[in-house]
């Protein structure tokens, strides 16, 4: 039976050396990526079968780096586990993609049966197929909250996510601030249009970091439009 791999995106010093330790006692062939550069270039080498990443940054700070990793997997039943020190509610790294959330300053023994047992969990569950989107066309993901853009995985917020599904519900329409506002927020709060536009810039820089196009206008004196 062929030994499956686990990339760990870890620094190299005796925690990580521990954590290693763990996956290898799971029955993984663990491999430490130093950086992000080197992880791309090992899981277009190997198939992955688990990722691992262990940061001293908070999810706000790593929203990019978990963008890349997802997009590199080679599919997206790959679980992406989050190993940090920071205290992190389950709504943030959910958002960005991640399956689980360990604290690092968790004992190694600790850390072995909290990640044994959802990986237990995680093969038992029926994982979606990505949707089929060959020509290139954005698709919503509402159950993993993800955009895709043929069969890449782009992670997205709630917020974000409900945004992109109106816009995309009628390529070309133009809709205000007020109506993509409405699909978040059930009161009419005019304060809030313009959370739209910060929401907006996040999906755009997100793609761009991916280099994805993002076909969304902005429709000066009106509003948002999707483009295709």
């Amino acid at each position: 039976m062929k030994t499956e791999t686990a990339f760990i995106i870890a620094p190299d010093n005796p925690e990580s050396s521990r954590l290693l330790e763990v996956f290898r006692d799971l029955g993984y062939e663990a491999h430490r990526c130093l950086d992000k550069e080197s992880f791309i270039n090992w899981v277009h080498q190997q198939p992955c079968a688990l990722c691992v990443y262990d940061s001293a940054l908070s999810v706000s700070n790593s929203q990019g780096d978990f963008a890349l990793f997802r997009d590199n997997l080679d599919t997206h039943n790959v679980p992406l586990i989050y190993l940090t020190h920071v205290d992190t509610p389950a709504q943030l790294w959910k958002d960005v993609g991640a399956e689980l959330y360990v604290q690092s300053t968790t004992s190694p023994d600790k850390i072995k049966t909290q990640i044994a047992s959802f990986l237990e969990y995680f093969q038992n569950q029926p994982h979606k197929s990505a949707p089929s989107a060959s020509r290139g066309l954005f698709q919503v993901d509402e159950q993993r909250r993800w955009l895709w853009y043929g069969d890449r995985a782009i992670p997205m917020t709630p917020t974000e996510l409900k945004i992109m599904s109106r816009l995309l519900s009628h390529p070309r329409h133009v809709f205000t601030r007020q109506e993509l506002a409405s699909t978040i927020w059930a009161e009419d709060d005019p304060s809030k249009y313009r959370r739209i536009d910060v929401n907006l810039r996040r999906i755009r820089k997100r793609c761009e970091v991916l280099g994805i196009k993002l076909p969304i206008t902005t429709v000066r004196g009106h509003g948002y439009s999707y483009r295709p």
